[in-house]
C-alpha cells in the first residue's frame, strides 16, 4: 500500500473516532470563545440523545469541561433541574436539542449542556422534564467521584502513544474516561479519546504535535461526577505521517 493511500486511510480512521460524545462536545466547544476541549474545569457537560418527539432520552456519561455554563432558554423545550442531597433545586436550565434535520443524519436530537460544577452534589440527583412537565431522566449523583491512585503514565512508540492510568470508585460506578491532548503545556486541549472503558488507550503519533512540553489529561467519569488527572510534562518528538 502507498503512501497516499495510508494516510487517506488514516484520515478516515480519524474521522471514525468523532463519535457522538466528540460531536456534542464539538458543539459546545464552538460556542465558547475558547479552544480548549475538556480542559480542567469549572463546569460539567450533560450529553446525550432524544428522540424526535422528545419523549424518549439516552443518556451519556457527562463529563467536566471548560466552557461557560449553558444559559436558559425560557421558551426551551426540555429542562435540566439539579438538586442537592436534601431535594433542593440548585440550578436549572430550559433548551431545545439541536436536531440535524431531514436528511442530515440520525433525526435524534443532541443534548450538550454546561451546568456548573457545584451544581452536581453528591447524594443529589440530575433531573430532565419536556415542557409539559414530564421525567424523562433522573439519576442520582454518587457519594464519591473515581479516584486516581496516581498520574496517568505515557509509552512512546515508534508509531503509537499509550497512555495509562489506574482509577478506583468508592461507589462501585462503572467508570468511563476521556483524552486530552496539550502541546503547549496544558494552556490549549485537543481531544483524543472519549467514552473510553480500559484503562488504557492507544493514540496515533501523527495525530498529535511534536512538543517539548507535552501533556496528556485523563478524565475519568462515572456518569455525573468527573475527576481529572494530568501526565507529567514530557517531551513528544514528531512521529511518522
Amino acid at each position: 500500500m502507498n503512501n497516499v493511500k495510508l494516510i487517506k486511510l488514516r484520515r478516515i480512521r480519524a474521522k471514525l473516532v468523532l463519535t457522538f460524545g466528540l460531536l456534542t462536545s464539538l458543539l459546545v466547544t464552538l460556542a465558547s470563545s475558547g479552544s480548549s476541549v475538556f480542559a480542567a474545569s469549572d463546569g460539567v457537560e450533560l450529553r446525550g440523545l432524544v428522540s424526535d418527539d422528545g419523549s424518549i432520552v439516552d443518556m451519556y456519561s457527562a463529563l467536566a469541561i471548560d466552557n461557560p455554563t449553558t444559559g436558559s432558554d425560557p421558551k426551551g423545550t426540555h429542562e435540566f433541574i439539579l438538586r442537592n442531597n436534601t431535594g433542593a433545586v440548585v440550578h436549572r436550565v430550559r433548551f431545545t436539542p439541536i436536531f440535524s434535520g431531514p436528511g442530515h443524519g440520525n433525526p435524534r436530537g443532541i443534548l450538550s449542556i454546561v451546568v456548573p460544577q457545584t451544581s452536581i452534589v453528591g447524594g443529589g440527583r440530575v433531573e430532565l422534564q419536556s415542557r409539559g412537565k414530564t421525567l424523562l431522566y433522573s439519576r442520582k449523583v454518587s457519594a464519591n467521584a473515581p479516584r486516581f491512585t496516581a498520574p496517568p503514565t505515557v509509552k512512546i512508540g515508534v508509531n503509537m502513544v499509550t497512555v495509562s492510568w489506574n482509577v478506583s470508585d468508592a461507589d462501585g460506578d462503572a467508570i468511563t474516561y476521556a483524552v486530552d491532548y496539550s502541546g503547549d503545556g496544558g494552556k490549549t486541549w485537543t481531544l483524543c479519546a472519549i467514552d473510553i472503558k480500559d484503562q488504557t488507550v492507544d493514540l496515533e503519533r501523527w495525530g498529535l504535535d511534536a512538543s517539548d512540553n507535552a501533556i496528556f489529561r485523563v478524565i475519568a467519569t462515572d456518569g455525573l461526577r468527573s475527576t481529572i488527572k494530568d501526565t507529567l510534562t514530557l517531551v513528544l518528538p514528531r512521529g511518522a505521517r
